[in-house]
């Protein structure tokens, strides 16, 4: 419907179209693991789909991008040659559009890092993920535990790597706590609130007392100060 009627306006021509998303639906997105809420590619990998003036039909691109890299790339479309502001992180996949899918986008950072320090749908609760090259590692800051992963060869992160590559796992864990401490990232912390010995009233879990949220004071997803 949007393509026809940039069709009947008569600027298809000179208009680029871009389909995408920010995280994973919800549920369950086989053969990805989880969905929407958690650091699992079911959860961040999306489409992403465009259409525009130069870009050949019908190409499939397997380069990663982001959707930080949009700036860099609409600002190249634009032909803007002032500088970007400082701290974008992304960089343009123009020449990816151009080159038939082929080649590598420019950042100021190689790696790639998803931090939800939140609880969600993950049981594992608060996660950050860090994506380079092929390799992709998962820390949990409940457990502390480590997960590695070859998406090149197992993009249903089904088998974990992180004992048979242990150095991996320590340089990629070293280079998420730098990230995240280069940002300021906000980091999940005990709630001195709730715990197991200042679970609420029976009444109260139902939602039904003053107060009551329905979930239970004391259950782990409330655990994050506000």
């Amino acid at each position: 419907m949007v393509l026809d009627r940039l069709t009947e306006l008569g600027v298809a021509g000179n208009t680029y179209v871009i389909y995408t998303a920010d995280h994973g639906t919800p549920g369950r997105n086989p053969p990805l693991r989880m969905g929407q809420g958690t650091v699992w590619e079911g959860g961040i990998r999306v489409p992403f789909i465009m259409r525009g003036p130069g870009i050949k039909a019908g190409v499939c691109c397997h380069t990663r991008v982001t959707n930080y890299d949009l700036v860099p790339t609409v600002c190249d479309l634009a032909s803007v040659t002032e500088p970007l502001p400082a701290g974008i992180e992304g960089g343009s996949f123009w020449p990816l559009l151009t080159n038939g899918g082929s080649g590598t986008v420019k950042r100021p950072r190689e790696e790639f890092v998803v931090h939800y320090p939140h609880y969600d749908k993950d049981e594992d609760g608060p996660a950050s993920a860090i994506l380079l090259g092929d390799l992709k590692l998962i820390r949990f800051y409940e457990t502390g535990a480590l997960h590695l992963f070859d998406l090149s060869k197992d993009l249903g992160e089904q088998h974990d790597l992180a004992e048979e590559l242990p150095e991996k796992a320590a340089e990629l864990q070293k280079r998420l706590d730098a990230y995240l401490t280069a940002v300021h990232a906000e980091m999940p912390r005990p709630n001195s609130r709730y715990g197991p010995d200042r679970a609420p009233a029976p009444e109260s879990r139902r939602g039904g007392g003053k107060g009551g949220s329905g979930r239970g004071g004391g259950g782990r997803r409330a655990k994050q100060d506000q």
